[in-house]
């Protein structure tokens, strides 16, 4: 049986030996200094659990009367916003939707909570947050739905709805 050789190693030189070059080429290392951490009576702000405050003119709907009367009833086009509080990307989507609720007057922009509203949002076929449909005549557009926050396909959909 062979002798096995051992992995080559590299020699070490003894500090005494070592030349300027090499002191200069090997890394310096920083003292690490614990900073004392500072603690504060100031209260840490928390995100609170409401919904964030809507701008534009988007406005929310509480009720189930509140969904017949202004979205099924109406014959403006309408785009509803099915959100959550809790919903990502429902907070990240909502000042896109306000800037277009701004730049869109004749368009009414509408949001429901689905934690508040589950059986409008079981009718209409909410699975995933946001979700945004589109009313004309009081009639949704089934073509024109989108899940999820995708600013383009919101616009295009709004766009074609004031059209």
């Amino acid at each position: 049986m062979p002798a096995v050789k051992p992995p080559f190693r590299l020699p070490r030189i003894p500090l005494a030996r070592a030349t300027p070059f090499l002191l200069r080429s090997l890394p310096q290392r920083t003292p690490f200094v614990a900073t004392p951490r500072t603690f504060s009576t100031t209260p840490v702000p928390r995100l609170s659990r409401t919904t964030p405050k809507m701008g534009g003119k988007i406005q929310e709907i509480k009720t189930a009367d509140e969904w017949q009367t202004l979205v099924i009833d109406s014959k403006d086009p309408i785009v509803v916003d099915f959100h959550a509080t809790w919903c990502g990307p429902c907070k990240a989507i909502a000042p896109a939707v306000e800037k277009l609720s701004e730049a869109n007057p004749n368009v009414k922009f509408y949001k429901v909570d689905v934690d508040e509203l589950q059986e409008v949002a079981a009718n209409n076929g909410v699975s995933a947050m946001p979700t945004f449909l589109f009313f004309k005549d009081g009639e949704k557009l089934a073509d024109k739905t989108v899940r999820g926050a995708n600013p383009p396909a919101i616009n295009a959909a709004v766009q074609a709805l004031a059209a």
